[in-house]
């Protein structure tokens, strides 16, 4: 099955309107493995706790509780998060996806961020939108195996 590491702004944008991101969210186990960890958990955290996210989607602490535990039974086992590489430039609050990427042998790393789509592949990750990564599940085969390279 691939593996995929979610970025803040796709589990975030889940939440915020229909969409790419959302469809991937429900998703997420059945047709590819979430790969999380503690710090990319954290994130989401902060970014829900935002005033105009908070009021926007009129989130509780219960309601936003529920989510990351649902995110974290999605991707259980989390990725320990203790891997330390280079900070990430142009944004080094973007070297913890790569970081769990690399810990969590991810396929690919899915994200709106047009600088970490720039690199298209880290190591052995390939990094695709959301849309993108829409695209090739939906062409991999029944049982989840990836099509042969033509």
């Amino acid at each position: 099955m691939i593996r995929a590491v979610l970025d803040t702004n796709v589990l975030v944008s889940n939440l915020l309107c229909p969409g790419p991101s959302r469809t991937l969210v429900s998703q997420a186990g059945a047709t590819f493995q979430l790969v999380l960890s503690s710090p990319i958990l954290a994130e989401v955290d902060d970014v829900l706790r935002r005033p105009r996210i908070v009021r926007k989607l009129h989130l509780t602490e219960e309601n936003r509780n529920a989510y990351l535990d649902r995110l974290r039974l999605l991707s259980a086992p989390l990725v320990p998060g203790l891997l330390e590489i280079d900070p990430f430039e142009p944004d080094p609050k973007d070297t913890p996806l790569l970081a769990c990427s690399l810990e969590g042998h991810a396929d690919y790393l899915v994200t709106g961020d047009q600088a970490l789509l720039n690199l298209s592949t880290y190591h052995d990750t390939k990094i695709a939108s959301p849309r993108a990564f829409l695209d090739i599940l939906e062409k991999q085969e029944p049982d989840g195996a990836q099509p042969p390279s033509l």
